[in-house]
């Protein structure tokens, strides 16, 4: 809310040459009219918000987002029940304060307003300042009298600590100092969340004798462009052998993105080299494949890193292109499972290896072509019977010695034979239906 300060100027006079002189030396004038001084915007302390429909005062769904506050030269010292809403000014950028935080109040076309959070303790977490003005005092039940302009005292009085339960910034909300902002570099844009999360425009351009300059980038920030975010900076460094309490050992010290050891992090990239370590660097599967992993991931590149990533389609495909190759590697398991058809089509070869066994199961059929030749084995063997021919070829083997041996040939050849037991040669010819095999066949 707009409003008028009057103050005395302080009385001098000048010199010939337009120095001003202290009035002491000269003669003290008769009278000095007083200055007004006009405040179109005025800081506020937040004493409620409403940001559901639970709230006891939500009536509506622009409710949502409003703030009860204490104008802090007009409101100083009046308790929350005579303190008027306000609605937050901007329209797609929500950034809803805390209780005892203080925001920037005006009054435009009539309707109260207020806008952004005033970076009072230099905190991204929490900027909360209690006990400061005699309307919170009154609202718990404490003595006033401090002055509006004691906000040295407050602060040194500890007036950010909101773990005592008549000073608290919200139902969940628990002030954590710890949560240090990014590091900021010339000309980049930094959105800084209260719990740790982040967005930077920015580049990697640095100066040569800078840490993190690379050769790629250079020190021209329009070669490089970038977008990182990232969430729970450093969770990870521990996890990994890197030592990082040094960082958080002062609130407040600004610390910078790591693809390795922050929690999840996205970065769309242009012309710089990620220093990504792959979750299966030190894997002990050899390495099968012909696809070589690049001597480093730079240039144009989205890299996701995080302990699982999910890609969800809900109703149509889901698509991979690329010109390059394409390659997958875990030390667990791959599957897929599908309902429809699993198509493969290659205009080269298809190579599988396996350190175990390699099972191929159908509950109908399965085929093997190939129209040159079929092997089975790392070399070419010999080739398969057709069952089918060769059982009738077995067949009519029998079939023809049963005819030469009659007992007229037995008689009168040169080296007489009898044909004592035909029932042997039936037996055998009995067996040959066995040679086929149920289900495997060939051509």
């Amino acid at each position: 809310m707009a409003y008028t300060s009057k103050t005395k100027p302080s009385a001098q006079y000048t010199t010939g040459e337009g120095r001003p002189v202290l009035s002491a030396a000269n003669k003290e004038p008769q009278s000095i009219p007083q200055q007004a001084k006009f405040y179109e915007l005025e800081a506020a302390e937040v004493a409620d918000i409403i940001l559901d429909e639970n709230h006891p005062d939500y009536i509506k769904v622009d409710d949502i987002g409003s703030a009860k506050l204490r104008l802090m030269t007009t409101d100083f010292d009046k308790p929350k029940e005579f303190l008027e809403w306000y609605q937050y000014i901007d329209t797609n950028i929500k950034e809803y304060p805390l209780i005892g935080e203080y925001v920037v109040a005006c009054t435009y076309m009539g309707i109260n307003w207020y806008q952004q959070t005033i970076n009072l303790m230099g905190s991204i977490n929490s900027n909360c300042l209690f006990h400061l003005t005699d309307g919170t005092k009154k609202d718990h039940g404490f003595d006033v009298g401090v002055k509006s302009g004691d906000y040295e005292e407050s602060s040194a009085a500890g007036s950010t600590k909101d773990n005592q339960e008549e000073y608290k910034p919200g139902d969940l909300f628990i002030n954590n100092n710890l949560i240090q902002p990014l590091k900021p570099f010339e000309g980049h844009t930094m959105f800084n969340g209260r719990f740790g999360q982040s967005i930077r425009f920015g580049s990697r351009a640095r100066l040569d004798d800078q840490e993190g300059f690379q050769d790629k980038a250079g020190s021209d920030p329009y070669v490089s462009p970038h977008i990182l975010i990232r969430t729970a900076p450093l969770v990870d460094a521990e996890a990994h052998g890197n030592d990082v309490l040094d960082k958080f050992e002062i609130p407040g010290i600004p610390i910078e993105e790591n693809i390795n050891d922050d929690g999840s992090s996205i970065w769309l990239t242009t012309q710089e080299d990620i220093p990504l370590t792959p979750a299966t660097a030190e894997s002990a599967l050899p390495v099968f494949t012909s696809i070589d992993k690049p001597e480093a991931y730079d240039g144009k590149q989205v890299v996701i890193n995080s302990d699982r990533i999910i890609f969800n389609t809900k109703l149509n495909q889901f698509m991979c292109f690329s010109k390059g190759d394409m390659y997958f590697s875990t030390e667990a398991k791959f599957g897929i499972d599908t309902v429809g058809e699993i198509l493969i089509n290659n205009q080269s070869n298809i190579d599988m290896k396996t350190e175990k066994d390699f099972l191929v199961a159908s509950l109908a059929t399965v085929n093997i072509d190939g129209t040159t030749s079929i092997n089975f084995g790392d070399t070419t063997g010999e080739l398969l019977a057709k069952g089918e021919t060769l059982l009738s070829i077995l067949q009519d083997l029998i079939d023809a010695i049963k005819q030469s041996l009659t007992p007229a040939a037995c008689v009168a050849g040169p080296y007489p034979v009898s044909l004592t037991n035909p029932a042997f040669l039936d037996a055998v010819a009995a067996k040959l239906n066995t040679i086929l095999s149920d289900r495997v066949t060939t051509v």
